[in-house]
């Protein structure tokens, strides 16, 4: 980022983790580099409306129900000094942009209309790198928008639910200028930060130790 990089960054727990329960040099980075504080733990829906460069895309509806592919839990409400893109059903800001930066609270990659999905990156691609040249095979790739292609990304699929980690895109036409897509369901550290004692599942057992029974 001191480089004159961009990110843009989502994920339903990075600011319950950062914010809230990080120490000070993950607080830092979260006011600093994300530009964004906590708010809430749970927006307490999966439905999500574009606001400003977002504006009639969408609604970004994260839900099983609409093609999700894994459920995203505990999807974090943000506070900002940066320009609000998109707000939770119930009026909660859900995503913001600054000059090098775009977050979200909730995954991007879970948003279940791939064409709306598309639509979202294409038009934070434009923001953020508005001298975004031509990729390395020439082909643009179509946003599912209005505003036609977004020029100088090939289309990367994203890995299969985990980590919930991607980078994507070509470095040629971006005069040096490195883009990062951190695209984070994080669900680490909720259960280590919140359960104390060993796990019990449905079925009895005790979680790691196969042999233990719940009494």
């Amino acid at each position: 980022m001191q480089g004159g990089g961009t990110l843009i960054a989502s994920g339903a727990e990075i600011l319950w983790d950062l914010d809230y329960k990080g120490d000070a040099t993950d607080k830092a980075f979260a006011h600093e580099v994300l530009g964004v504080s906590y708010d809430t733990d749970d927006a307490g829906t999966t439905v999500v409306n574009g606001a400003g460069l977002l504006h009639g895309v969408g609604p970004l509806d994260f839900g099983e129900d609409v093609g999700a592919e894994y459920p995203v839990e505990y999807p974090d409400t943000l506070t900002s000094g940066n320009t609000t893109i998109a707000t939770y059903d119930g009026g909660a800001v859900a995503g913001v942009l600054g000059d090098q930066v775009a977050m979200f609270g909730f995954p991007l990659e879970t948003i279940g209309d791939p064409a709306v999905r598309s639509a979202v990156l294409g038009r934070l691609l434009g923001a953020l790198l508005p001298d975004l040249g031509p990729d390395d095979t020439g082909t643009p790739v179509d946003t599912g928008d209005s505003g036609g292609t977004a020029s100088g990304w090939s289309r990367h699929e994203l890995p299969a639910p985990g980590c919930g980690c991607a980078t994507g895109g070509s470095a040629s036409g971006l005069g040096g200028i490195p883009l990062l897509l951190v695209l984070v369901g994080l669900r680490r550290r909720r259960l280590s930060s919140r359960v104390s004692g060993p796990v019990r599942r449905s079925d009895g057992d005790v979680a790691g130790d196969p042999g233990a029974r719940a009494p």
